[in-house]
């Protein structure tokens, strides 16, 4: 915890200043972010959509995707492909929440607003929803989607890691190891798929 624990002392505001001096830029981004809240009605409801619904949509789109514009052997591949890639990378994800465990912004800062529940508070590095959401994109990509399908899921997935953030229950730097942890094994996949 960055502050003392309620009852005791508030802090000065030359201690505030040291302490946010001292966090990470994603902290620093973080709060940025999340002095937002509650400031615009719509975009709060627009993020709690986005970080919650939204990828949801994103995998019915890339379903969807994968049943008309892929054919044959070839669709069994992608829907393989990416059930592979998704469980390997959320495996990896808890894994690595297990092994670094980095807690929600709830549990590190006082007074953060957040607009949506989690499942728990023990894991916020890397963002699975992230991971998620990027891993579809690449699968996409990987198998010819033309251009305005891809851009239209890359802004999709991209919106819901900005969500994540938005709606406090993310730092910046859990959505950047999510997307790292999607290229990753999405890179994985096409390199597999290269020699078999």
């Amino acid at each position: 915890m960055f502050f003392p624990p309620s009852g005791g002392t508030p802090p000065t505001a030359v201690e505030c200043f040291n302490v946010f001096m001292r966090l990470s830029w994603s902290h620093k981004l973080f709060l940025r972010i999340n002095e937002q809240v509650g400031k615009r009605r719509w975009l709060d409801l627009f993020m709690i959509f986005c970080a919650r619904w939204l990828i949801y949509l994103l995998i019915g789109a890339v379903a969807g995707w994968g049943v008309y514009s892929i054919s044959g052997d070839t669709r069994s591949l992608f829907f393989v492909t990416l059930t592979a890639t998704l469980a390997a990378a959320y495996s990896v994800s808890l894994a690595v929440g297990l092994i670094i465990p980095h807690r929600r912004p709830v549990k590190e800062l006082p007074g953060v607003k957040t607009l949506v529940p989690t499942l728990g508070t023990w894991k916020s590095f890397p963002s699975d929803h992230t991971l998620w959401s990027f891993v579809l994109v690449f699968a996409v990509l990987l198998f010819g989607a033309r251009l305005w399908p891809a851009l239209l899921f890359l802004a999709a997935a991209s919106i819901v890691a900005l969500g994540r953030v938005y709606v406090g229950v993310h730092y910046p730097r859990d959505v950047v190891g999510g997307l790292a942890l999607a290229l990753l094994f999405s890179a994985g996949s096409y390199f597999a798929l290269s020699y078999f």
